[in-house]
């Protein structure tokens, strides 16, 4: 090395902590125009230097640049260290980590940098060697059409314990499944109660990452306490590093004070974070799913960028109603003893209702019909409350020991249940 951009830059603060796997990325991203989705791979180019007009593909994440013959852009600058900088391939851009080189890494119109981020077509310097990084995009909509967990129209398909009939519901399926091993973030815009929630514990769940998930909303916390709930404090870690290869999943994330989403944008953009208190920078590694239900408009556009690279439409109720009796059966049988499939009874009630908070509606009407022997007061209550009774006892086929036992209840309380609800079965 000639030493030419000064003595070596050793940040004494910096920490390595997370040891991560070299593979080719999976970056998908969502078009923000015409909203399909699209897989991103990246190229780098040198434009200027010893090596100018050579190019690499980035096939690993995180990628090498430097003289190693075992990086991705081997470069013969001298002036480059071995192991110079590390990429970090996202899907709106790169992150740039220089690894203590002795000429630095610097980003246009910026000092020597640690950490940097640059966009598609935008270039960086290591050394004396200027690069250009260079996204290419290709349609995924061919991937999720060969889909073989595909089911016929009205057939429901069942992905990680939910269910699906609508067709809305089940393209939203065919995207998770494709889109779930990616490491872009998610962001989940829906009604409230359209189940943004259990569709971030589907994605994590389908990633394969082997980390924790890890969930914070932000409208409940105390905004005073988010700052150190995201990123510690001292000795007490924070979700960013507990959900260390894993997923985190914000809920209301455009609840989040001005300055915690900056902070957040800062720490996503470079892949670092810093506890409150403590000067030592620590690598993170978590995939982001975050949700909303106000319009983007809301969201601070630099946390959007971030945040937002995926963009899934999560529709409530009213445009999914096909999925209201499998919706209706789950909740049943979260309280139940055993599963319940609903009768052409409780469908039809289902289809003539509305839920303008859709699962949070749904999930109160399950609690005020499950109260045996005594019915509802509400007379459409009452309605579903008897077809549900008598589609449990042909469900085990006029059986009402077993059904009493599917419910949770006795046999003379299912009877008394039945004359309560004048469900006449004929016995």
């Amino acid at each position: 090395m000639d030493g030419t951009e000064g003595r070596r830059w050793r940040p004494s603060f910096f920490l390595y902590t997370i040891a991560r796997p070299v593979a080719e990325p999976i970056l998908y991203f969502t078009d923000p125009v015409t909203q399909e989705l699209l897989r991103r791979r990246w190229s780098l180019q040198v434009i200027d230097g010893p090596d100018r007009g050579k190019t690499a593909e980035l096939r690993d994440a995180p990628a090498l640049i430097g003289a190693a013959p075992s990086a991705s852009l081997v470069l013969s600058d001298d002036t480059v260290s071995r192991y110079h900088a590390e990429l970090d391939p996202l899907a709106h851009g790169l992150r740039v980590r220089d690894l203590d080189s002795t000429n630095g890494s610097f980003l246009v119109g910026e000092d020597r940098i640690r950490a940097g981020f640059v966009s598609n077509g935008e270039i960086f310097r290591v050394g004396q060697t200027v690069v250009r990084a260079v996204a290419r995009d290709e349609a995924a909509a061919s991937e999720i059409e060969t889909d073989p967990h595909l089911t016929p129209p009205g057939e429901v398909e069942i992905l990680g314990g939910l269910s699906a009939v609508a067709t809305r519901s089940k393209a939203l399926f065919r995207l998770i499944r494709r889109i779930a091993p990616s490491s872009s973030p998610v962001l989940l815009e829906g009604p409230i109660g359209s189940g943004k929630g259990a569709l971030a514990h589907l994605i994590h769940e389908l990633s394969g990452r082997t980390g924790p998930l890890r969930t914070l909303a932000a409208g409940i916390a105390p905004p005073t306490s988010l700052g150190r709930i995201l990123f510690g404090r001292e000795q007490e870690a924070g979700l960013l590093e507990l959900a260390a290869a894993g997923t985190l999943y914000l809920e209301d994330v455009e609840l989040l004070p001005e300055p915690v989403a900056a902070r957040l944008t800062r720490a996503l953009r470079q892949g670092e974070v810093e506890r409150e208190g403590d000067p030592k920078v620590r690598r993170i590694d978590v995939v982001l799913v975050t949700a909303t239900t106000k319009p983007l408009a809301h969201l601070d556009p630099g946390l959007l960028g971030e945040v937002g690279a995926i963009r899934l439409s999560v529709a409530g109720l009213d445009e999914r109603r096909a999925d209201l009796p499998y919706l209706f059966d789950a909740l049943l049988t979260r309280h139940c003893r055993a599963p319940i499939r609903v009768g052409t009874g409780v469908r039809a009630f289902l289809e003539a209702q509305r839920f303008p908070r859709n699962l949070k509606d749904l999930e109160l009407l399950v609690g005020r019909v499950l109260t045996f022997p005594h019915p509802p007061n509400n007379p459409q209550e009452l309605e579903l409350w008897s077809a549900l009774l008598a589609g449990v006892v042909e469900q085990h086929q006029g059986h009402l020991g077993r059904a009493a036992q599917s419910l949770g209840v006795s046999e003379r309380t299912l009877l008394l249940a039945l004359k309560n609800g004048g469900v006449d079965l004929g016995l």
